[in-house]
């Protein structure tokens, strides 16, 4: 009787493609095949794991996330898994109790961790989480550091990984704790994310991130910045933005994600964004490959790209541009709904991305959000503006989108939270499917 034997590598690859299209369920029930299986199929399902000691977010009720003490007690008895977990995400870990002073020591088995996320929904820092930290630097792959809604962050913390290059702070009070050693090496980031400018109560990040030692250097470098992500809530914040540039003379970025906010008043409505988008932008314009911008345009008589399309103009003639994602969030609250959506004034993106000068330019995507109105009876007018970008002959494609929840589907308390979602969508870290520990 004739045997054919797969090559491991066939093997190894269509472990991959199951993995790539989310079959962890498949994985699972491969991996005790024998041990090739078990190791191929482990890097996958032990990739990235969360741990949550709050059964309230909606996270952890839809995946059943373990608890610190059953992650402490599998490193313990399972240490294998450690070298395969690239990922860890920890929710709330303040609530673990006695639990939390078995995670350092787990921690520093993750030979291979390159992102820790760490979430704690408004609670202060402990001191506990400042020697997970500290276990975790020692490896050379700890590189990538997400902190979301933490409380009195000790900047002095972040100076604790050498090797970090990707930083993102989600509503994150940062502070100075203690004096900064001016004899510490600078960190290098690659990637930064930030959610507020905003003067908070013990600590601003914008003003935290520009410490700079009696030499003059700063203690986070961001010379080498290749990716910014932000959000601009108001005039202040936007302010703070511009500043944050140029004090560290950020002019190399490759990839720039925003959203900012125009509110009704008559002080943010004379505020020049458009001088302001300039200042970020245009420094960057021969390095600059991906652009994402998003805005909350209440009021629809204004400019809906709040200076986009003048900012382009400019960068039109000299530019890397390979893409350009615009996502603009429209709201008809206490309006009439006659109220015209569509004015001419949409009409300007099209006019700037039809000159010659986007080279490099393949996607180009225009998204509508629409809160409490139904943008869709309009959605033709404005597909007639952009028509000349559908063309053919464009080397690049045109994509225009269109979500909407209607006012009768948003009651008060939802109205507030879909503003919020609609100002973090240019910086909020996307939430992946995460396997079972168990």
């Amino acid at each position: 009787m004739h045997t054919t034997v797969i090559p491991l590598e066939i093997i190894s690859s269509i472990i991959d493609i199951l993995a790539k299209d989310g079959q962890l369920e498949v994985l699972k029930d491969l991996s005790p095949v024998c041990s090739f299986f078990r190791d191929q199929c482990r890097k996958h399902l032990f990739a990235t794991i969360a741990i949550e000691e709050d059964g309230d977010l909606e996270v952890g009720e839809s995946q059943n996330l373990p608890s610190i003490l059953q992650f402490t007690t599998l490193i313990s008895e399972h240490p294998g898994v450690a070298a395969h977990i690239r990922c860890l995400i920890l929710i709330n870990p303040a609530d673990g109790g006695d639990d939390q002073a078995g995670l350092p020591e787990a921690l520093s088995k993750l030979t291979n961790l390159s992102t820790l996320e760490i979430r704690l929904k408004s609670e202060f820092w402990s001191d506990i989480l400042s020697e997970c930290i500290q276990a975790l630097s020692q490896h050379a792959s700890f590189q990538h550091l997400i902190l979301d809604d933490v409380a009195q962050f000790p900047i002095n913390v972040i100076m604790a990984i050498p090797r970090l290059q990707h930083l993102e702070l989600i509503a994150v009070e940062l502070i100075e704790e203690e004096p900064l050693n001016p004899d510490s090496e600078s960190i290098y980031l690659k990637s930064l994310a930030m959610t507020a400018f905003e003067d908070l109560e013990d600590g601003e990040p914008g003003t935290a991130l520009e410490l700079m030692k009696p030499n003059g250097d700063f203690y986070i470098d961001l010379s080498k910045l290749e990716s910014f992500r932000f959000l601009a809530a108001s005039q202040d914040s936007a302010n703070h933005v511009s500043r944050f540039f140029q004090s560290h003379r950020i002019a190399s970025l490759k990839e720039m994600s925003f959203s900012i906010s125009r509110f009704l008043d008559d002080e943010e409505r004379r505020y020049n964004y458009t001088q302001a988008l300039q200042s970020w932008i245009l420094p960057q314009q021969k390095t600059l490959r991906v652009l994402e911008f998003h805005s909350f345009a209440l009021d629809l008589r204004d400019d809906p790209y709040l200076g986009l399309c003048q900012t382009l103009d400019l960068l039109e003639a000299e530019n890397a541009l390979t893409s350009l994602r615009v996502a603009i969030t429209v709201s008809a609250f206490n309006r009439s709904e006659d109220v015209d959506i569509f004015g001419e004034q949409w009409r300007s993106l099209c006019n700037v991305l039809n000159k010659p000068g986007w080279k490099s330019l393949t996607e180009v995507s225009l998204r509508i959000l629409g809160i409490g109105c139904s943008p869709r009876a309009q959605f033709a007018k404005l597909s007639s503006y952009f028509e000349p970008l559908t063309n053919s002959s464009k080397h690049f494609h045109f994509k225009l989108m269109l979500d909407h929840t209607p006012k009768e589907d948003i009651d008060e308390g939802d109205r507030r939270m879909s503003r919020l979602i609609s100002e973090f969508v240019a910086v909020a870290p996307s939430i992946a499917i995460l396997p079972s520990l168990i």
